[in-house]
C-alpha cells in the first residue's frame, strides 16, 4: 500500500488524496518510452486494491497514443472492478486531444484535483 506521502519515481508522481492514487506525470512529453513504467505504476495501484485513480497531466503537453492505448486497457480493468480513471488535465493540448478524439467520452476529465476527488464523494 502506498503512504500517505509523495515519492518520485523519475518522471512520475505518486502521491495519495483522501485515499485515491494521483499518479501525476512530471514531463512536457508523454511518449512512448514512459509506457512501460506507466503500466507498471498503474498495475501496481491495481494490485494494492485501489479501484479509483487520478491520472493528472496538467505539466504535460503531449500524450503518446502508447500512453493511451494502456489507460484504455486499465480503465477497462478497473471498471470490472467497479472502479475508474480520472483525468486531471488543464485547458490546453490535452483537454484538446481528449475532446477531439472522443476520449472524453471514455475519461472523466477535471481541471483540478479537487473537482476530481468531489465527483467520487457523489
Amino acid at each position: 500500500m502506498i503512504p500517505n506521502n509523495t515519492f518520485n519515481l523519475q518522471d512520475f508522481t505518486i502521491s495519495m488524496a483522501n485515499g485515491i492514487p494521483v499518479l501525476k506525470f512530471n514531463m512536457f512529453r508523454a511518449t512512448i518510452k514512459e509506457t512501460q513504467v506507466f503500466k507498471s505504476n498503474l498495475i501496481h495501484l491495481k494490485s494494492a486494491n485501489h479501484r479509483f485513480i487520478i491520472i493528472d497531466f496538467t505539466e504535460c503537453a503531449f500524450i503518446d497514443s502508447a500512453i493511451v492505448g494502456v489507460m484504455l486497457t486499465e480503465v477497462k480493468e478497473l471498471r470490472n472492478m467497479k472502479g475508474d480513471i480520472l483525468i486531471i488535465a488543464a485547458p490546453g493540448a490535452i483537454s484538446n486531444l481528449f475532446s477531439q478524439t472522443g476520449l472524453d467520452r471514455v475519461f472523466k476529465k477535471f481541471g483540478s484535483l479537487s473537482s476530481a476527488l468531489a465527483s467520487l464523494s457523489t
